[in-house]
């Protein structure tokens, strides 16, 4: 009685089908995937990372200038309470725009 490769165990005969290599190219595409998707996600938080970084100057110029265009404003708005005709022209067209100003003196 001769052995053939269908009589040993845990061996499979030449030719039959196998589940070792389709599930070992469904593996490497899967780790592919997933190498790919964490490179791209890592690449995207340097974006927004490099993006808040260059955000932070304007945005500090930028509550500078309101800072200051407030500033104007309530002293316009002063002038006004003072009897300043073109000042309460301004206030009229800020009003108009939908930007209240309240003066800082006279409401003490």
């Amino acid at each position: 009685m001769s052995e053939t490769t269908t009589d040993r165990p845990g061996r499979e005969a030449p030719g039959s089908d196998s589940a070792y290599l389709p599930l070992l190219m469904l593996s490497v595409t899967l780790l592919a995937s997933v190498a790919l998707q964490s490179y791209s996600l890592w690449s995207e938080r340097q974006n927004y990372a490099r993006a808040l970084t260059n955000q932070a100057e304007p945005l500090a110029e930028a509550q500078k200038t309101r800072q200051q265009l407030e500033s104007i404003a309530v002293g316009a708005a002063d002038l006004a309470v003072t009897g300043n005709a073109n000042a309460q022209r301004l206030l009229d067209e800020l009003s108009k725009l939908g930007v209240s100003v309240t003066p800082s003196i006279g409401t003490q």
